[in-house]
């Protein structure tokens, strides 16, 4: 038995439920292994869940370089801030509008959402309420979110729990600054120069002044999109990503290659 890890619901945003850890101890102790995406993740399995250290796997999310990569973008137009996400409540859009209202609206900017969800008609509703309905885009789901990541000067995650969001890792890797609230392995997935736009969850003050001050310097943004994409590239590759679960798959099976295998 190989157990996958993905995260927690939002109902488990601020704490675990009892009975949801105490059931994952009992079931684990079966597992032959159990694969986790975070750092976060990992230690819950270590501490709360009490899987032995042998069985427990860190294999983080990789991201596709050939697909999201830097662009030139015009320095003279309207700064985008950008958002790709489920329009969900753990995802907390509300403080993202809030943080922006306060903010980077005051400077002009756009906010490009993309997503579709239960609360687009509230988040409408409430942009409406803030006086910055004609500087939010909500553009929808789109399939290929590549040319939208191209189309953003910066990305902002405003969500209450993640573990390690594919998003962030395509901003990365589209050369993009991220500001996010500090969830799941969101911190340290980041370059070390960005991480001061990290802030704390549901602190729509802290959230503005990030996204202000990346807006405000675009020399800024660009030092620190330039440093997330050689992060990225050098701890996120896809590829080597597919292979360290391969190696994790043949060495949990015990399988063993054949000197004649390709």
């Amino acid at each position: 038995l190989i157990h996958h890890e993905d995260g927690f619901g939002p109902e488990e945003a601020d704490r675990l439920l009892r009975r949801r850890t105490w059931i994952r101890r009992l079931l684990l102790r079966r597992a032959a292994a159990v694969a986790v995406p975070s750092r976060v993740l990992e230690e819950i399995a270590l501490t709360r869940w009490r899987v032995p250290r042998a069985r427990v796997h860190y294999l983080p999310n990789g991201v596709d370089l050939q697909r999201f990569h830097p662009v030139e973008r015009d320095p003279g137009r309207r700064v985008v801030v950008g958002h790709v996400g489920h329009l969900r409540p753990e995802k907390n859009q509300t403080l993202l509008l809030t943080a922006f209202a306060q903010g980077p609206a005051r400077r002009g900017a756009l906010l490009r959402m993309v997503g579709a969800g239960v609360e687009e008609d509230r988040l409408r509703r409430l942009a409406a309420a803030l006086g910055v309905a004609d500087q939010v885009d909500f553009v929808g789901r789109i399939a290929d979110t590549a040319p939208v990541y191209a189309d953003m000067d910066l990305f902002v995650l405003s969500s209450d729990t993640e573990q390690m969001p594919l998003t962030v890792l395509e901003a990365m890797a589209s050369g993009l600054p991220v500001a996010s609230t500090d969830v799941g392995d969101v911190r340290n997935m980041v370059a070390p120069v960005g991480r001061q736009w990290i802030t704390p969850r549901r602190d729509a003050a802290a959230l503005a002044a990030s996204l202000d001050a990346l807006v405000a310097d675009p020399g800024l943004r660009e030092r620190i999109g330039a440093a997330n994409r050689a992060h990225c590239s050098e701890a996120y590759d896809t590829h080597a990503c597919y292979r360290a679960w391969i190696e994790f798959y043949l060495d949990t099976l015990g399988w063993v290659p054949s000197a004649n295998a390709v």
